[in-house]
Formats: C-alpha cells, sequence, structure tokens
C-alpha cells in the first residue's frame, strides 16, 4: 500500500476541529437559558461535529492503519 503522508495531518486537523467544536458547544450546554442566536450557533456546531466525526471515520475505514 502506498503511504500518503497527508493522512495523518488530515485525521490529526480532524481531530482537533472536533475537540474545538466540542468546546465549543460544551460552553453553550452550561448556560441556563440560549438565545435564539445561540440555539442557532449549537445546531450549526453541531452539525459541523457530526460532518467531522463522519469525516473521521470515513478516512479510518480507508485507512486503517491511520488510527487516532
Amino acid at each position: 500500500m502506498i503511504q500518503d503522508k497527508s493522512t495523518p495531518r488530515r485525521v490529526a486537523n480532524l481531530e482537533n476541529q472536533h475537540a474545538d467544536l466540542d468546546a465549543q458547544l460544551q460552553v453553550l450546554a452550561k448556560r441556563v437559558h440560549l438565545t435564539p442566536t445561540e440555539q442557532v450557533t449549537a445546531t450549526k456546531l453541531k452539525k459541523r461535529k457530526l460532518s467531522t466525526k463522519d469525516r473521521l471515520a470515513d478516512l479510518r475505514v480507508r485507512r486503517p492503519d491511520v488510527m487516532g
């Protein structure tokens, strides 16, 4: 198998993005009440986090040698 050196970097980048999105969501989750704008922001963050998780899973399925 040809080693793609960019794949580990992509995995690391996606893992960092996922962690950043999670941290932002945790900040919002600590609030007792979210404004409508914050609710929209939380929804967008959740969708981005899920998309990032899906991309990570796809990379790991295609490249099981790159675990993170």
